[in-house]
């Protein structure tokens, strides 16, 4: 299938090849991005060629796209909300994001339905990520495995960690987050998909709900209320995969492991953690049955390194020891 033209126009070189780069690294994207730095580029490329959209960013002259089916604008804010019929686009968010929201714009243009613009999907893909040994970089791998997974198909984390970190290793402070989600599903589940994306936060090319500030703002949450989240990110998000770091919440609720198509479970090689994983996997068969135990796949990550540093440190996981084994499973599964 003939995938659709895009053509970029943002005079930010750094910016409009990374995004170039990033989409058409992901073969589920609809559409092939072509980046164009100069007005006059941009220019020779549509007289020459047809592009279903033109994508722009602080054009300064008048750009003849006459021939291309949707101009979008690329801008520094996001649209209100209430403006529905919006024909632009902030750049200050993941390339899943945008990409996303210039499907929507065209299919509303073009009279086809909001999930037209982009190819079939084969389903959407539950990745869990869980241990019960402490201190195995469980958290680390989950965060290395989405970024590397991003790089292919479009990805949200939830990450159920009620002291994460998040906010001081990410520079960042964010006002909601898991906790208003849940709410936001309880209160009127129809709409919650609605109200939670602009929570959404990027981590490299993959979006993650900011977790839980801690455990009091959760210990009301019904395994009910965690399936209902689950299943809206797998089945109303519009990702490809969500990875998920459930942290806890198997001890409280072994069956909601059930949900995922796979589980990636990392290990440490000691005596204790040994007799950790013993015991829970006697647990985990009896509640979940044996059939359950082969979604569970061991990583061993004795003698596996973390980025030195901690400046821009859950961007550089995917380049350290750590990361080629996430990189390796991704291969290895076929993800």
């Amino acid at each position: 299938m003939r995938k659709r033209i895009l053509a970029l126009y943002d005079p930010e070189k750094g910016y409009a090849v990374r995004f170039m780069e990033t989409v058409n690294r992901r073969k589920s994207e609809p559409f092939e991005v072509r980046a164009f730095t100069k007005e006059e580029e941009l220019r020779h490329f549509l007289s020459e060629n047809s592009a279903d959209v033109v994508l722009l960013s602080g054009a300064d002259g008048q750009i003849d796209c006459a021939g291309s089916a949707v101009v979008i604008a690329l801008t520094e804010r996001m649209p209100a909300a209430e403006d529905g019929e919006a024909s632009s686009v902030c750049r200050y968010q993941s390339s899943t994001d945008i990409m996303r929201a210039v499907e929507e714009i065209y299919g509303r243009k073009r009279g086809l339905p909001l999930t037209a613009g982009r190819a079939a999907r084969t389903g959407t893909e539950l990745v869990g990520v869980y241990s019960p040994i402490s201190r195995c970089m469980k958290t680390s791998f989950a965060v290395a495995l989405g970024q590397l997974l991003a790089r292919k198909k479009s990805v949200i984390f939830l990450s159920f960690e009620t002291c994460s970190g998040f906010e001081q290793i990410l520079h960042m402070r964010y006002e909601e987050g898991l906790a208003d989600a849940l709410f936001y599903i309880k209160e009127n589940k129809a709409r919650a998909m609605e109200r939670i994306r602009p929570l959404l936060k990027p981590i490299g090319d993959m979006n993650f709900l900011p977790p839980a500030e801690s455990f009091h703002e959760l210990r009301e949450v019904t395994e009910d209320d965690w399936e209902s989240l689950i299943g809206m990110m797998k089945d109303e998000s519009g990702y490809e995969a969500v990875v998920v770091d459930f942290a806890y919440l198997p001890e409280i609720y072994p069956d909601i492991l059930t949900l995922c198509d796979r589980i990636y479970m990392p290990v440490l090689n000691d005596f204790v953690s040994g007799t950790k994983l013993a015991q829970k996997e006697k647990a985990l068969s009896g509640t979940c049955g044996e059939d359950f135990m082969e979604k569970i796949l061991k990583i061993q990550m004795q003698n596996v390194s973390l980025p030195e540093t901690g400046d821009r440190w859950f961007e550089m996981l995917p380049y350290s020891r750590l990361g080629s084994v996430a990189g390796a499973c991704i291969e290895r599964d076929g993800l």
